[in-house]
């Protein structure tokens, strides 16, 4: 409680996770994010997927943040592409 996380990837690609957030990564670019806030900047390469519930995030060498609150799921792009 409390903490917040950096996490920097074997890739170069780099997240960060708010307080209170729970994710898991579930691949080398595949993370399921359970509840709360990630922001990430995605290096350039095969897609980087970030799953949120029922919704899917493919990430295209960018940087965003992912939001999700039981099933509502957000998504901010700051630069690059997401689909």
């Amino acid at each position: 409680a409390g903490v917040r996380l950096a996490l920097m990837l074997a890739d170069g690609s780099e997240l960060r996770i708010d307080r209170g957030s729970s994710l898991t990564l579930t691949g080398s670019r595949r993370l399921e994010l359970e509840g709360g806030r990630v922001w990430s900047r995605v290096v350039p390469g095969a897609p980087f997927r970030i799953t949120c519930g029922a919704a899917e995030v493919e990430v295209h060498g960018t940087e965003l943040e992912v939001a999700r609150a039981g099933e509502d799921a957000s998504l901010q792009l700051f630069q690059g592409s997401a689909e």
